[in-house]
């Protein structure tokens, strides 16, 4: 007999959160991405975002939505995770979290598939486009 998958809808503020998962303020437990969700489906919001969030019978985030706040509007970066258009410029709350090592480490990162996507779209690859093209990759990992 095949297991049945339910599913369960939550909602609240993040009180914490790191790269594996986060936790509301109304839930007791650490609520941690499931491996078996769709990417585009899920993301670690940021502390203090109001979600929705849609979990599985082990208690696994299958989906994260941002909810309204009393204005009526969407809270940043807090809405389904998609590409976007323009980065968002990185603030002091995000680089708090990221020790230097982890910067370097993103950075290079960030270098290196910079200078992949240049150089396999024209076969060379000009430091500035490089550079510029890091710089936007690293404001939509530090979002």
């Amino acid at each position: 007999m095949a297991n049945t998958v339910t599913a369960t809808f939550l909602e609240g503020r993040v009180t914490a959160a790191n790269g594996n998962g986060f936790k509301l303020h109304n839930v007791a437990d650490w609520l941690n991405l499931s491996k078996y969700a769709k990417p585009a489906d899920v993301f670690v919001p940021r502390v203090g975002e109001h979600v929705r969030v849609k979990v599985d019978n082990s208690n696994f985030v299958r989906s994260v939505a941002g909810l309204p706040v009393a204005g009526g509007e969407a809270q940043p970066g807090a809405q389904e995770a998609q590409p976007e258009a323009a980065p968002e410029p990185r603030t002091e709350a995000i680089m708090s979290q990221v020790d230097a090592k982890d910067l370097r480490i993103t950075r290079l990162a960030c270098l290196n598939t910079s200078t992949a996507i240049i150089a396999g779209s024209t076969g060379r690859a000009n430091p500035d486009e490089v550079i510029a093209l890091a710089e936007r990759l690293e404001s939509w990992v530090l979002r």
